[in-house]
């Protein structure tokens, strides 16, 4: 069938217009590049595809796209990089160069949720720490444990359990710094541990527990051999050398601190084997000998000291004596160490020609005096018909006179304690001091001469001593009495008015303090006991001249302080060594005296120390 050519026109001009309306179509779809000017392009590979700017605040209405060419499915990886988002092929080969393992970057960095910041808070007060003790657990405990374990005071398990190690570590830092050591962990002792003040608990690195390590034995203090020591000295120095010369053999019996006639015989006898000048007094060059590897020891002993003979004893000892009788021509049998008979007679004699007891036994003071260069040999001593006891018509001893009667009453005087000066006969100020000193211990006037009253009880061995306590406000010769035995050791400074005022009473303080006697400030029969005694001890240096004390120091200076330490209740160590316990006891009498702190002992804290304003410890 022919086709009409009209028919056929037709259909082109359709088919034009078909093709012109869908290039209009496709005209509407067409989107115009992104403007590079403007912003950054980001570009991956050859096949870059553009993305419009996405608007946070409003959602595109959809744009009619044509239908792309099926491409397989692939299933995006998504994740971050720089801030942007990414998606990898997971099938593509890195490294292949192909677009097989396309990576689409955004222009644009994705949209970040922004979480406000949280208000700042109202700040509020501090709560006060709770006490902390034994017993306690929890994180306090254990930052407890941590800043303990900082400081070197605790070296067990930071556990947050308040145990014995715990307790004993606040101890130890309450008690190195100056709080009362009662093993809580109070509001006081939490605020020093945790401040800049806090004492740590050794400037020195800390031994570790393991491998064990041996105790060192206590290190003993080196004996001093740049001082000299003569009758009257007395102390540590003294019972150094005695010691010393009981082990090489020259001295007998036991140490007593005191240098006296049995010392310095010994002494003497020292210096002669050794090439010494036999003075008797112990300088730099005779300590030097003795302390030396090179000191000769004794071929016999010379003396005996601190311990008393009695009839019926042999050795050493009694042997010396005998010798020592023999020299003075008491003994005129064999020196053979026996105590019998004939030696007994020959120390009755020497006591009744030396003013003492003739008991015939070798007391203490017998030795002491039968050593010294005061012994009288026999003929030349002489003691009354009348001694010890004397007639109410007797003739009394006063001030100004002299002879033997004054002699045997020094002697006397000397061996009951009251008397320390030389035996010379004469009856001077000294002398009527001791008798007073005497006399007020017996409840006797103490006018200071001797009647019989006074000789009578002085020479009673049976005689009970008893004394009048004196107080503030008390006047009269016992209280003048007191005050001339405290100048002559050195605790007063006033005038000796028989008046007992403040300065008395400082004195007494003082006294009491340095000889550890109860500090009342009052003379109660306790402190006159003492303070009349031969035991009583002297007041330290005056003011200025003291030396300065620190750590690692020894000997008798350190000793005295430590005794004065001891008696206000604080705690150096026992021994003669300025050790870090001693330290500790001295920063802690500092402290409560307010001092500076710094555990060495100079001349401000010793003059505190020694003076009757001291404060005792807690």
């Amino acid at each position: 069938m022919k086709q009409n050519p009209n028919s056929a026109r037709l259909k082109g001009i359709a088919l034009a217009l078909l093709l012109l309306c869908l290039c209009l179509v496709l005209a509407a779809c067409y989107v115009p590049p992104d403007d590079t000017s403007s912003g950054s392009q980001n570009v991956s590979g050859n096949n870059a595809v553009h993305f419009d700017t996405v608007q946070p605040t409003a959602s595109p209405s959809p744009v009619p796209t044509a239908t792309p060419t099926p491409e397989p499915m692939v299933t995006p990886t998504q994740g971050t990089t720089g801030g942007y988002s990414t998606w990898t092929d997971p099938n593509a080969t890195a490294g292949s160069g192909t677009d097989s393992g396309w990576q689409t970057v955004v222009t644009n960095p994705p949209i970040q949720d922004v979480t406000p910041r949280p208000a700042t808070p109202t700040p509020t007060a501090t709560p006060a720490p709770t006490t902390l003790r034994r017993g306690s657990s929890g994180d306090d405990v254990r930052n407890l444990q941590q800043r303990l374990k900082a400081l070197g005071y605790y070296d067990g398990a930071v556990d947050g359990s308040y145990g014995a190690g715990t307790e004993a570590a606040v101890k130890a830092f309450q008690s190195r710094n100056g709080l009362a050591a009662d093993g809580k962990a109070g509001e006081k002792t939490q605020a020093l541990l945790y401040s800049t003040n806090a004492v740590a608990a050794t400037a020195t690195p800390r031994v570790t527990a393991t491998p064990r390590i041996t105790a060192t034995p206590r290190p003993t203090s080196t004996p001093r051999t740049n001082i000299y020591l003569q009758s009257g000295s007395s102390g540590d120095n003294v019972r150094k050398l005695q010691n010393k010369l009981i082990e090489l053999g020259y001295l007998g019996g036991t140490a007593t601190g005191r240098y006296s006639g049995a010392t310095i015989y010994a002494v003497k006898a020292f210096q002669r084997r050794n090439g010494l000048y036999d003075d008797g007094k112990a300088g730099p060059q005779t300590l030097e000998k003795l302390y030396s590897g090179s000191a000769k020891k004794a071929s016999q002993m010379a003396a005996t000291v601190g311990e008393a003979l009695y009839e019926g004893e042999s050795g050493d000892a009694v042997r010396a004596m005998q010798r020592r009788l023999k020299e003075l021509g008491y003994l005129s049998g064999s020196v053979d160490g026996s105590y019998g008979p004939k030696t007994t007679e020959a120390v009755r004699n020497f006591q009744q020609s030396n003013g003492l007891t003739p008991s015939g036994s070798a007391t203490t003071q017998t030795l002491e005096l039968l050593y010294s260069d005061d012994a009288m040999p026999f003929g030349e001593g002489y003691v009354p018909a009348d001694a010890p006891y004397v007639s109410a018509s007797s003739e009394a001893l006063a001030q100004g006179q002299s002879g033997d009667d004054v002699a045997a009453m020094q002697r006397r005087l000397q061996e009951l304690g009251y008397y320390t000066g030389p035996i010379t006969g004469e009856y001077d100020a000294a002398t009527a001091t001791a008798v007073m000193a005497f006399q007020t211990s017996r409840n006797i006037d103490a006018d200071g001469a001797a009647g019989p009253e006074t000789l009578n009880a002085m020479y009673d061995d049976d005689y009970t001593v008893t004394y009048t306590a004196l107080r503030e406000g008390d006047s009269g010769q016992k209280v003048r009495t007191l005050q001339q035995a405290l100048y002559e050791l050195g605790y007063y400074t006033g005038g000796v008015d028989g008046r007992y005022g403040s300065g008395t009473t400082d004195a007494v303080v003082a006294f009491q303090t340095r000889n550890g006697i109860p500090v009342t400030g009052y003379a109660d029969e306790g402190t006159l006991e003492v303070l009349y005694s031969s035991n009583a001890v002297e007041a330290p240096s005056p003011t200025g001249s003291y030396v300065t004390l620190r750590p690692g120091d020894s000997g008798e200076d350190v000793w005295e302080m430590k005794d004065i330490l001891l008696q206000l209740g604080y705690s150096p160590s026992d021994n003669s060594l300025y050790d870090t316990q001693t330290e500790e006891a001295v920063k802690a009498f500092q402290r409560r005296n307010g001092l500076t702190v710094d555990g060495i002992a100079g001349p401000a804290t010793l003059k505190r120390l020694y003076s009757a304003d001291a404060i005792a410890a807690e």
